[in-house]
Order: structure tokens, then C-alpha cells, then sequence
């Protein structure tokens, strides 16, 4: 696609570039090529999400990663998130075997506690994410004098912070349906 080999690459760009590489080589284009437009798709998935792109980044400057462990500082986090996710199928458990209007109604009160939790939890996995997006922009800046474990380091805090964040917001959801 062209864009720069770097930690922290420009959104805008990478979503331009893909537009206008994707309208040339889409297979109903005139001299559309599908082998093209599919390594295009794979390209723009890779570039437009932070993990993946570093992830790949990774691989491309260090080759493959020996150790994808959780980065320890994020150990009390996932506990958390473990926790009021588990606590939030319990819930929904218990919801779905509630037979009576009633049953459900006195169950509403709790099912508001665990979001306002969920949604707790949210903003501590956010907060998790804004301190690796530092990390990325003072990683950029010094780019390409960064080691193979810094890179490693951000690459899997932010797997799991994306992972954790969907998550919860898929708690979040189901909570709010059977509300």
C-alpha cells in the first residue's frame, strides 16, 4: 500500500490509500486483478487496526515473536475484567431462568449494578489503552532504534487490551437486551 513502515502510521492515509487502491483493483473494475483487491483486503486489515499493525511490524523487523505472554503490569487488570465479566454471565444465567414478570423485574436492579461495574471496568481497560497509545507515539519517535522486546512488550499489552475490551463491551450488550 505505500505507507511508511513505522509504529504509528497515519489513519486518514492508510483509509485513502486503501479506497483508492481498492477502487482500481476491485475484480468489476476494468483492469480489476482479484488476487490484487484480496492481498489489499488483507493489507487494510493488518494496517488499520494498532495490535495487528504492530503485531506485523513486528514480525516484519524482528522476525517471529518468542513469548506473547500478558504484560505483567496488566496482571491486576485482567483480574478485573475476569471477574465482572464471569459476574455478568452469572447474571445473565440467572436472568434467562427467571420464569415470572416478577422474577425479572426484581432481578433489574442488580442487572443495572453489574453494567454501572462493566461499564467501570470499560473505562479502566480505556485508560489502559490511552497509556499504550503514549507508549506507541514515544516508540515512533525513536523509531527505528527500538528493541525487539519494547516492541513485543506494546504489541501484547495492546492484544489483550482490545481483547478485554471486547469483551465487555459484548457484556455490556447482552446486559442491556434482556433489560
Amino acid at each position: 500500500m505505500g505507507i511508511p513502515r513505522r509504529p504509528l502510521v497515519d489513519d486518514a492515509a492508510v483509509k485513502e490509500t486503501y479506497y483508492r487502491l481498492a477502487a482500481a483493483w476491485h475484480p468489476d473494475a476494468e483492469r480489476g486483478e482479484t488476487e490484487k483487491f484480496r492481498q489489499l483486503q488483507v493489507a487494510y486489515q493488518t494496517l488499520k487496526e494498532p495490535g495487528s499493525r504492530l503485531r506485523h511490524l513486528a514480525e516484519l523487523e524482528f522476525g517471529p515473536a518468542e513469548n506473547s505472554s500478558r504484560p505483567s503490569e496488566q496482571m491486576d487488570l485482567f483480574l478485573v475484567v475476569g471477574a465482572v465479566v464471569q459476574e455478568a454471565k452469572a447474571f445473565q444465567s440467572r436472568r434467562d431462568g427467571a420464569r415470572s414478570f416478577l422474577a425479572k423485574a426484581v432481578l433489574g436492579e442488580a442487572g443495572r449494578e453489574i453494567r454501572q461495574r462493566v461499564r467501570g471496568v470499560q473505562t479502566q481497560v480505556e485508560t489502559a489503552l490511552d497509556g499504550l497509545r503514549a507508549d506507541l507515539n514515544a516508540i515512533d519517535q525513536r523509531w527505528p532504534e527500538v528493541s525487539p522486546a519494547e516492541l513485543q512488550t506494546l504489541t501484547s499489552g495492546w492484544r489483550y487490551l482490545s481483547r478485554w475490551q471486547s469483551e465487555l463491551a459484548a457484556a455490556e450488550f447482552a446486559l442491556m437486551v434482556g433489560a
